[in-house]
């Protein structure tokens, strides 16, 4: 391919196809790579998690705790999604994921959640069992 044809649209697309299949590539293999060397069974995950944002994403929330986790639809009574947090609101519910992690995993998600200066973590109930909720710090 000359310098020419790379500047071409057809040349431009192909170059974009190539680099987003790269970057796709390299995704799928750390996610290999995380599943195949995450040393802790599901035996060892003590701490539930609400999720209400990014973390309801399974690759997200691989790539944030570097691990599997099985996720299940959960309800949080008495707060309110604004934006990227929640508001405390009597009358209100938020529809999110609840999953389990070992305290290692949670830490590494205080860590991609900015634990404390950009959120808190609390713990609310959920359902009939309690879980840890990131809220804003601010």
């Amino acid at each position: 391919m000359n310098r020419s044809s790379i500047l071409s649209p057809m040349g431009v697309r192909t170059v974009l196809q190539k680099f987003l299949l790269g970057v796709a590539f390299g995704a799928t293999s750390l996610f290999v790579f995380i599943v195949l060397t995450s040393p802790l069974s599901a035996e060892q995950r003590t701490e539930t998690v609400f999720a209400y944002a990014t973390l309801t994403n399974p690759l997200i929330r691989t790539f944030a705790c570097w691990c599997l986790t099985d996720a299940r639809p959960a309800t949080l009574a008495g707060w309110h999604r604004t934006g990227r947090t929640l508001v405390a609101s009597a009358t209100a519910r938020t529809n999110g994921v609840r999953f389990t992690v070992s305290p290692t995993e949670l830490a590494r998600l205080d860590r991609y959640e900015g634990v404390p200066k950009e959120y808190t973590r609390i713990v609310q109930p959920i359902g009939s069992t309690s879980a840890w909720v990131y809220i804003s710090s601010n």
